[in-house]
């Protein structure tokens, strides 16, 4: 959630997920961040495909949220010379990333 503000004679509003900055009038339990790394070469970063809990590891992670570091690694899957993540529909959001 970003940007929200909730306004007015209120308790503030309970909301769990990601804190994306700018908000106020709420009570937002953010889970801990965890490692993403990408997988499969070239796509689309809202792609589940390209996301995994370890290095070369298995697609199916959740798409990182704030709280996630991201890693672009040797394990990434890029054997071309052009190594693009386009971001189609929606947004991306990390805490920290590595291209390395």
């Amino acid at each position: 959630m970003q940007n929200m503000n909730a306004t007015g004679s209120i308790t503030p509003i309970a909301f769990n997920g990601a804190d994306a900055g700018g908000n106020s009038g709420w009570a937002i339990s953010s889970a801990a961040g965890s490692d993403r790394y990408w997988i499969g070469g070239s796509g689309d970063w809202n792609d589940p495909n390209h996301w995994s809990t370890t290095s070369g590891g298995a697609p199916g992670a959740c798409i990182p949220t704030v709280n996630d570091n991201v890693f672009f690694d040797a394990a990434s899957g890029f054997t071309t010379v052009s190594k693009t993540v386009s971001i189609a529909s929606g947004n991306a959001y990390c805490h920290n990333i590595d291209w390395t």
